[in-house]
């Protein structure tokens, strides 16, 4: 039995020997918790490092990135000169320079303080929003009047398509781009003159606002007669034909007018004639 004893304790040191060296590699992978952080940390910057931004080629330094309504701007540039892009397709190295031109031609330009400066870059074109926190057209700080921003196109060359607040009214402003002093002054006559600049851009526009001004004037008028006449409306060839009428004789009466309409089968009673003469021609 003495002799037994020894060889059953060393066949069970023989049996534990494994089990021991799967115990000691199993706390060699937990007992260093900074050292497997390491790994997954060179992992993720490795990871980061495969997904460099391509603006980077361009010599734009990708900031960070800012998402906005489900899409995705990479934050590009220096600090204090910052530049919002979202790209729908990688842009190449001339839409990066005509954006990075612009950025630094706008915040270097007199006259103007940019507050942010966004792009968005699609197949066909390169749409740059401008956000200008001050932008004088002569002595006056007109940023208030360009809730939108300025807006720029570029494709082969600069564009500008933007609206100006003027007269209570937006006016639209499109055109070449070449200078921003230019644009200032374009600007500059919008606020001072809305209609001449509508019109030096546009020759028909003059007459566009004219239509447009008869068309709201009729409104009233017949909306005027109708409340006169007890909220009854007047047939509208009724009012048309009166129109022609004093048109054709200035001087023409009621009677006569009445007359006219009744021999083309349009009736009127007396009180709507009157009624129609008052408000359409002030009689």
């Amino acid at each position: 039995m003495k002799r037994i004893i020894p060889v059953l304790a060393a066949l069970l040191l023989l049996l534990a020997l494994p089990l021991m060296a799967q115990e000691q590699d199993a706390s060699a992978q937990t007992s260093d918790p900074a050292q497997n952080s390491d790994t997954v940390q060179d992992q993720t910057e490795s990871q980061g490092t495969d997904a460099a931004l391509p603006a980077e080629a361009y010599g734009l330094p990708v900031r960070g990135q800012k998402i906005e309504e489900d899409r995705t701007f990479l934050v590009l540039g220096e600090e204090g000169a910052e530049i919002l892009l979202s790209a729908d397709v990688e842009p190449d190295a001339e839409r990066i320079q005509a954006l990075s031109s612009l950025s630094s031609s706008l915040r270097s330009s007199s006259g103007i303080t940019v507050e942010e400066i966004r792009a968005i870059n699609s197949a066909d074109r390169l749409v740059i929003l401008v956000l200008p926190s001050k932008l004088m057209a002569g002595t006056t700080d007109c940023a208030a009047s360009l809730p939108g921003g300025l807006q720029f196109i570029y494709s082969s060359n600069y564009e500008y398509d933007f609206r100006v607040l003027a007269g209570g009214r937006y006016i639209r402003m499109k055109g070449i781009y070449t200078a921003f002093s230019a644009l200032q002054q374009n600007i500059a006559d919008v606020l001072a003159d809305p209609l001449a600049y509508t019109v030096k851009q546009d020759p028909l526009a003059a007459a566009r606002e004219v239509a447009e001004l008869e068309t709201r004037v009729d409104r009233l008028e017949a909306a005027l007669i109708t409340s006169m006449n007890g909220g009854r409306a007047l047939p509208e060839s009724a009012v048309s034909r009166l129109r022609e009428y004093r048109k054709a004789e200035p001087g023409i009466s009621k009677a006569a007018a009445g007359a006219k309409l009744s021999a083309e089968g349009i009736q009127l009673s007396q009180r709507e004639l009157d009624i129609a003469f008052s408000v359409l021609f002030g009689e």
